[in-house]
């Protein structure tokens, strides 16, 4: 995946950890607002759902950046590895904000100690939903490669022997000007300059700068 490609999956990760982050507090807020009318707020129930909440909102935050990196242009080159690292930022500030949430809820229930118990879960589900991310993102770029056009060192071989040919003709042009040669050389030039070039271009999903 080209380098431009993955700053804008990080920049789009830091976006979408950040609505995360004030989606999770509404949703906690919420939670709270209900249990304390049943009058069930200070019980393991609201920190355990509050753990539910916010495997959720991981779920999104993963499904919103898979999204967006699948739906982008020329990713016949890359791995799910860099996307990972590129996004780690981000994750780890969703996940840092996470946790201050579920002590805040367990504080609520008056017993910072219960995140200890559903610690384990919430990282499971983590676990999980990056494999899953990981895996349809790989699936993803591996469809890319094979179904992308023929790029990369054969264009850069095709392009040095129509070069070869078109230099080849220019020198025989040069030796017998009168010969039937400009022609060749600048119909072989063309193509092996702009012609490649321009396909190569085309090929990796960008147009000319």
């Amino acid at each position: 995946m080209k380098q431009t490609e993955l700053a804008e999956i990080a920049r789009r990760a830091s976006l979408v950890a950040d609505d995360s982050l004030s989606e999770l507090d509404r949703e906690l807020r919420a939670l709270h607002a209900r249990n304390a009318a049943k009058g069930c707020l200070r019980s393991g129930a609201t920190v355990k759902e509050s753990a539910r909440i916010a495997s959720a909102v991981v779920k999104r935050y993963f499904d919103h950046v898979e999204s967006f990196a699948c739906s982008l242009p020329s990713s016949s080159v890359g791995s799910d590895a860099k996307v990972v690292d590129e996004i780690a930022p981000s994750t780890r500030r969703l996940l840092d904000g996470l946790w201050v949430s579920l002590r805040k809820t367990a504080a609520l229930a008056s017993d910072e100690n219960l995140v200890v118990h559903i610690k384990p879960q919430v990282e499971a589900s983590l676990l999980s939903t990056q494999d899953l991310f990981r895996s349809n993102l790989r699936g993803y770029l591996a469809r890319q490669n094979a179904a992308a056009p023929p790029t990369g060192r054969l264009l850069y071989y095709l392009e040095v022997v129509l070069f070869v040919i078109g230099l080849a003709f220019t020198v025989v042009w040069l030796l017998n000007p009168t010969g039937p040669y400009e022609p060749f050389a600048a119909l072989f030039g063309l193509i092996g300059g702009g012609g490649v070039d321009l396909y190569r271009r085309r090929a990796a999903g960008r147009a000319p700068n």
